[in-house]
């Protein structure tokens, strides 16, 4: 099972760029199960709402809008993972042992690892402080 982070989903959000062409290929290679954790759609979603609140004028806000749908539709390509009591579980975990990592970044990394799945994110240098985390970059890490 691999759990694409929000990086990874943004990306795709972007169809014709070379990293979402690139992220497809391995995605379509890898042969497993590709998720979302319901972290990831919220950050996202939160994200387009915001664009929708700043927009400055109609234009912006149709564009808004209309990737907000293109998200919504793409979303049901994919199974969303919970963050259940198990991946809280972990979260608590990690938090105790004072990891410096971003909450939400943790909160992905414990729905990763209460399923024992690879994460697949740009952000190796976080990620990689997660014990107990398999973590991959299939695109290059951000500069």
């Amino acid at each position: 099972m691999i759990v694409l982070d929000t990086d990874c989903m943004t990306i795709l959000e972007r169809a014709d760029s070379e990293a979402a062409i690139a992220l497809r290929a391995k995605i379509h290679a890898a042969g497993e199960e590709i998720i979302c954790a319901i972290v990831t759609v919220e950050e996202r979603l939160r994200g387009w709402l915001a664009a929708i609140a700043a927009a400055k004028n109609e234009e912006m806000l149709r564009w808004h809008y209309a990737n907000l749908e293109r998200f919504l539709i793409d979303l049901q390509q994919v199974r969303v993972i919970p963050y259940n009591a198990a991946a809280s579980a972990v979260f608590e975990g990690l938090r105790a042992k004072k990891i410096r990592v971003g909450t939400m970044d943790m909160r992905i990394a414990a729905i990763a690892v209460s399923q024992d799945a690879t994460l697949v994110s740009r952000n190796l240098k976080d990620f990689k402080k997660i014990p107990g985390l398999k973590v991959e970059d299939w695109i290059g890490a951000r500069q």
